[in-house]
C-alpha cells in the first residue's frame, strides 16, 4: 500500500506568491509613470489630467492587489510551515520544499537552498525526496469545495436575503 502526500487544500503559497510579485512590479511601474507625469507637468498638456487620474487609479488598484495577495500568500506559507513543508523558493530552510504544482519533495528539510539549475533539473526529472511517500504526490484541487448541505442552505438563504434587500432598496417590491 502506498501513502500519498497531501498538501493543504487550496492554492499553495508558491502559486499565490507569483501573481503578488507581478502585481508589485506593476505597482512600481505605475508609481514611476505617475511621478513622471507629475514632474513633466500635467497642466501643460490638455487631457493629461485624465491620464493622471487613470494612472493614479492603477497605482491604487495594483498596490492594494499586491498587498492583499502578498498577505494571503504569506499567511498560507505560515500554515504550510506548520504542516512541515513550504512551496516558496528560498524560504523556510528548516522544512522540506514541495513543488507547488505536483506536491513532490524537491528539497529536504535543512538542505541548502536550491540554485535555479538544480531546481529546474529536479522539477524536470520528477525528482521526489519523500521518505514516507512511495506513491505519487497528490496536489490539492483549489476549486474543490467541501461544504455540507447546511452550508449550501445558508448560502442560498443569504443570496435570497441579499436580493430581497436590493429590490426593497430600489423600490421594486
Amino acid at each position: 500500500m502506498t501513502v500519498a502526500r497531501f498538501m493543504i487544500p487550496g492554492r499553495s503559497a508558491g502559486v499565490l506568491a507569483r501573481p503578488a510579485a507581478q502585481m508589485a512590479r506593476f505597482a512600481i511601474a505605475s508609481i514611476v509613470s505617475l511621478l513622471i507625469l507629475t514632474f513633466v507637468g500635467i497642466h501643460r498638456y490638455p487631457g493629461s489630467e485624465f491620464v493622471f487620474f487613470v494612472v493614479l487609479g492603477l497605482v491604487g488598484t495594483s498596490v492594494l492587489g499586491a498587498g492583499t495577495l502578498h498577505y494571503v500568500a504569506f499567511y498560507r506559507a505560515a500554515n504550510e510551515v506548520r504542516y512541515g513543508y513550504t512551496t516558496l523558493e528560498r524560504s523556510y530552510q528548516e522544512v522540506e520544499e514541495l513543488d507547488p504544482a505536483s506536491g513532490r519533495t524537491i528539497r529536504a528539510a535543512g538542505e541548502p537552498y536550491l540554485d535555479q539549475k538544480t531546481r529546474a533539473d529536479r522539477l524536470d526529472s520528477a525528482f521526489d525526496l519523500s521518505a514516507e511517500c512511495n506513491g505519487p504526490a497528490v496536489p490539492s484541487d483549489p476549486y474543490r469545495q467541501h461544504r455540507s448541505r447546511w452550508q449550501w442552505v445558508l448560502l442560498g438563504v443569504g443570496l435570497v436575503a441579499g436580493a430581497l434587500a436590493f429590490f426593497l432598496r430600489i423600490g421594486a417590491i
